[in-house]
């Protein structure tokens, strides 16, 4: 028995698979879909891969769907209260929407053709018997019925039923929100709406699911199927969108509006489930769970795939780490995990429920300050943040008192340099191997120059007068970070030497503040 089994073709799976390659660890991948049938099969999600997800996917050379002029790089969000909210928030970092349908596909080529095997099982079941013993390890990461039974769920973490009727499609007729971003609008005691821009089998598509209150009043119209009726589908989506005054009506042409292709709908409805993470399958044999296999939420919070792949992350370091996969381990891994899942636990299960005053705060401060629209938006890519920032009355209030994160010329922000240190794509190269940045702060095999230190008179007409404040702060031999004022922003850019020559890694600008009378 060598390597380590694994059961699934999910993002966790795979993710984990692909690490644990890189790693040099050997792996089998247990399949119970073919590429070609995952192609070819119903929209299984609409999954949002927030930044820390998509950096993973950089680190393991999959990121295959880096399109700077498609994704989610803002959200509009709309809350029917009275009277109404509404703001943008951006992200600090572009998500993305691709159709599982293509992305799962691809990373199991990547997987397969960096040498990996893959052996088909159609029962996870037998896979799960299998893997037991052919290898030492063995990791199940589906979410399918047949193995649920082995990881007993846990009551107190758990709900009893469905809080929401899911729909989700891909249509035909929409126009994307400007700035492209995702619509997500809050109607309490209905449920929500969320609009994303999607690259799909049928290429860039509207994105449009509903998740209904189970007892509210779109459930009655959400509960059919319509997998045999896509333009009862269309008709019922555009009825209820009329009835709330959607804003999205505004991007909507009925002349159009349809489903992509009658396999471009999910219905269903999910009972959260938190399960203990490992079984025992012989006298010295265990099974790990991840992804779905462990925990299980709705998506309102759209956290599914991205905490599955953090915790695959996670796991794959424990492994690497560990010689032995034992009962020690096991119990290890249910600690840890419920480390990185219990603030999305938490945060999803209050999301399910009323709206809690406090939270109504938060979302009426971001529409009178664009640096907490932002902060909110950004806290849906590090769950811990935004958890602790809505938890409680206490917690949202400290979040609504948040100093706003300028850049001064007399303190440079160097959690900034933390939160944002991932490589961006080097600016222009000048000939001489001189870095120019955008606003005109030059680079040179000297260090970095604002503008009244800049080398020489041949830099010196493209200088932009509107850049003032300027200062270098040295991090190291090798790093400098200059911030500077840029009309009405705040700015910062980390700059990273390797031998000669100097490269951008963190380029960030924040609003500046506005000053009293």
């Amino acid at each position: 028995m060598y390597g380590i089994g694994i059961v699934g073709t999910g993002i966790s799976a795979l993710h984990l698979a692909l690490q644990l390659q890189q790693r040099g660890i050997s792996t089998t991948l247990y399949a119970d879909k073919s590429p070609e049938q995952i192609r070819a099969g119903r929209l299984p999600n609409n999954v949002c891969r927030f930044g820390r997800t998509r950096a993973r996917e950089q680190t393991l050379g999959v990121d295959h769907w880096n399109f700077p002029d498609f994704g989610m790089n803002c959200a509009h969000v709309r809350v029917h209260t009275d009277p109404p909210i509404a703001f943008c928030g951006n992200l600090s970092h572009q998500a993305s929407y691709v159709d599982f349908r293509l992305y799962l596909p691809r990373l199991l080529a990547d997987y397969q053709e960096r040498g990996g095997t893959i052996v088909p099982v159609p029962d996870p079941e037998v896979a799960v018997s299998r893997s037991a013993s052919e290898h030492g390890s063995t990791v199940v990461a589906t979410g399918h019925r047949s193995v649920d039974s082995l990881f007993p769920r846990v009551a107190s973490r758990s709900a009893e039923h469905p809080a929401r009727l899911i729909l989700a499609g891909l249509f035909h007729g929409v126009a994307h929100t400007d700035p492209l971003g995702m619509h997500f609008e809050i109607v309490p005691g209905a449920g929500e709406i969320f609009q994303t821009p999607v690259h799909s089998v049928a290429g860039r598509v509207a994105g449009i699911t509903f998740e209904a209150v189970c007892d509210g009043p779109w459930a009655n119209r959400l509960r059919p199927r319509y997998y045999d009726d896509p333009s009862g589908c269309a008709r019922v989506v555009l009825e209820l969108l009329r009835e709330v005054d959607s804003e999205i009506l505004g991007r909507l042409d009925t002349r159009r509006f349809a489903l992509t292709r009658p396999l471009d709908l999910l219905q269903g409805a999910i009972t959260p489930t938190v399960r203990r993470p490992w079984t025992r399958l012989g006298t010295h044999r265990f099974a790990i769970a991840v992804g779905d296999a462990a925990v299980l939420n709705d998506p309102v919070t759209g956290q599914g795939a991205n905490l599955a792949v953090a915790a695959a992350w996670e796991l794959g370091r424990m492994i690497d780490a560990d010689t032995a996969f034992d009962e020690q381990f096991c119990h290890r891994w249910e600690e840890r995990l419920w480390d990185l899942a219990r603030d999305v636990t938490e945060w999803t299960g209050s999301a399910l429920g009323p709206p809690p005053d406090h939270v109504i705060d938060v979302l009426r401060a971001a529409a009178g300050s664009q640096d907490l629209a932002d902060a909110f938006l950004d806290n849906f890519d590090d769950p811990a943040a935004m958890w602790s920032s809505l938890a409680t009355a206490q917690q949202a209030a400290a979040f609504i008192r948040r100093k706003p994160p300028g850049i001064t010329k007399r303190a440079a922000d160097l959690m900034i340099v933390e939160r944002e240190r991932r490589l961006l794509e080097l600016l222009g190269r000048a000939d001489s191997g001189d870095l120019l940045a955008p606003d005109a702060l030059l680079v040179t095999a000297q260090g970095c120059h604002t503008l009244d230190t800049w080398p020489g008179d041949q830099y010196t007409a493209g200088a932009p007068a509107s850049v003032t404040e300027a200062t270098v702060l040295p991090l190291s031999d090798s790093a400098q970070l200059i911030t500077y004022r840029l009309r009405t922003l705040y700015c910062s850019t980390l700059w990273h030497r390797e031998h000669d020559n100097w490269a951008a890694v963190v380029h960030h600008r924040s609003p500046a503040p506005v000053e009293a009378p």
